[in-house]
């Protein structure tokens, strides 16, 4: 005979019927989900399993469900296996709980759940998996239920992060739950780690995007407060150091061709600038110069140079024979005829002295008039002969001298006077026939000899003044023409008289007269 003990599991009073012996258990014919009782009166019966428990065919008693497990219904012939976000950690459960927010369960039948990893989430009960964290969020601790956002400063560019980086120098998050840190933009900064803002350059420093300073300006640029690049200084303008925020104007005198100078140049020799801020000097002008750099203004020419060129350092002196009498010339003028200068650089031209003379303009020296001539005044530009019957030995004289008692002078410019006498050669001649001459008879002719009546025959000879060895003609007009006087045989007295010349005193016979000579005038001789 069997007795029936009371057991607990998993809350459930469970009545399992202990067999008396072997041959009352064999003797059970309960299914599947059931057990055998025996009521009081000895009379055996099938009765389900509760839930939480199960039982093979012919089973006396019924089995709790293990860990893991449940049977939510009586008579279960066998129990199920917890599904994934679900856990049962007793035996004989009838129900298995849901995994608590911050945990799953990947896999059925198990008997704890797992804690949600660091940077992973679950928000609801009966997870089977954990989700990891959004981009900007982050879950630090190991069962989160959620995730946090990114403090400003820090961000988080993927997702299932457990912390959020800092953000790094030269970029910001100003908002939480960033993805992305910004990068700072041009002309500011963020110098730490996690910035939650950028900060402005100052004047003179410059910073492109991104960047955890600003540089300050190199020497021939500058910047104004939050540049993002510093500018080169205009051409006028220069910037002597570093970190300027301003350029300066080139001065007087100096200038920048080129931008981004960090010094202006001095103007070179023969150019100026008068005005500040220039990007070029000025040439000189023709007619100044200026031999100094870095100069405002050009000096003028002083009286005795000129130059005609622009751009000059210096002017040049005016070459002998010609002057410059004004300041800032461009040219030196040459001397007038009748005028000289003997030296370079002169102011003004010197007149020709009496005696002297210059014909020509731009000439260093006034000539000395010649033998035979004269000046009489000042700035003469020529020499005048001397009239007839004056002479003038010597030169550079400024009067010319009369000729002496007995002698003459009838040419110009002569250098001497000569006795008042002529000398004849006489030449041969006779009539060409191309002018027959005409035979003159009867004709009264009387001299220191004797008065006659002769007749003339025939041409005879040409007699020119003559100079002879040097002495000069003196009345070069006067020209004899000679005629043959036919021989009177009736005239047969001689005649006895002395001559004196010189060559030498003679006692001559005059037998008779030869020929008449007659002033006349005589052209060039004919060569043929």
């Amino acid at each position: 005979m069997s007795r029936p003990v009371t057991m607990i599991a998993g809350g459930l009073t469970v009545l399992l019927a202990l067999a008396g012996s072997a041959a009352e258990a064999q003797q059970s014919s309960c299914a599947a989900g059931e057990y055998q009782v025996v009521d009081p009166s000895g009379v055996p019966s099938c009765v389900p399993c509760p839930p939480g428990t199960s039982s093979l065919p012919g089973a006396t008693q019924c089995t709790p469900c293990g860990i893991g497990q449940y049977a939510s219904s009586s008579g279960s012939s066998a129990c199920t296996q917890c599904e994934a976000g679900r856990f049962a950690n007793l035996l004989g459960q009838s129900t298995c709980a849901a995994c608590t927010i911050g945990t799953f369960n990947p896999s059925a039948g198990q008997s704890t759940c797992q804690r949600c990893t660091v940077g992973t989430f679950s928000a609801a009960t009966g997870a089977t998996t954990c989700t990891g964290c959004a981009v900007g969020k982050f879950a630090s601790s190991e069962g989160s239920s959620s995730c946090a956002g990114c403090t400003t400063g820090t961000f988080a560019p993927t997702m299932g992060q457990s912390a959020c980086p800092l953000c790094g120098t030269g970029s910001f998050a100003d908002t939480v739950g960033q993805s992305t840190c910004a990068q700072c933009q041009g002309g500011t900064f963020a110098a730490t780690l996690g910035s939650t803002a950028c900060v402005g350059c100052q004047e003179g420093t410059s910073a492109g995007t991104g960047q955890s300073a600003c540089e300050p300006c190199k020497a021939g640029t500058f910047a104004g407060a939050r540049a993002s690049a510093c500018t080169a200084c205009q051409v006028g303008k220069y910037a002597p150091g570093a970190a300027a925020s301003s350029c300066f104007d080139c001065g007087a005198g100096t200038f920048t061709g080129a931008t981004g100078q960090s010094a202006c140049q001095a103007c070179a020799a023969g150019s100026f600038q008068a005005l500040s801020g220039q990007s070029t000097c000025a040439d000189c002008a023709a007619g100044t110069f200026q031999t100094a750099l870095g100069q405002s203004t050009c000096a003028g020419c002083r009286p005795g140079t000129a130059q005609a060129a622009t751009g000059q350092s210096a002017c040049v002196d005016c070459t002998a024979g010609s002057f410059a009498s004004a300041p800032s010339s461009k040219t030196c003028a040459p001397c007038q005829a009748g005028r000289f200068a003997s030296g370079t650089g002169s102011s003004e031209c010197q007149a020709c002295t009496s005696g002297t003379f210059q014909s020509a303009s731009g000439q260093s020296a006034c000539l000395n008039c010649g033998a035979g001539t004269f000046s009489s005044m000042m700035a003469a530009s020529s020499c005048l002969n001397c009239p007839a019957n004056q002479y003038q030995a010597s030169i550079g004289s400024s009067t010319c001298l009369a000729c002496d008692a007995g002698f003459v002078q009838p040419s110009e410019g002569q250098t001497r006077c000569i006795a008042d006498k002529d000398h004849f050669k006489c030449w041969a001649a006779n009539d060409t026939k191309k002018a027959p001459f005409t035979p003159v008879t009867n004709l009264k002719l009387d001299d220191a000899f004797a008065a006659q009546m002769v007749d003339i025959t025939e041409p005879m000879a040409v007699c020119n003044p003559s100079d002879e060895e040097g002495a000069g003609i003196a009345h070069p007009d006067r020209k004899l023409c000679c005629y043959r006087i036919a021989e009177d045989p009736l005239e047969s007295k001689l005649k006895v008289t002395t001559t004196d010349d010189r060559f030498g005193t003679q006692s001559l016979k005059i037998r008779r007269p030869l020929m008449l000579c007659e002033p006349c005038s005589i052209k060039p001789a004919d060569p043929k």
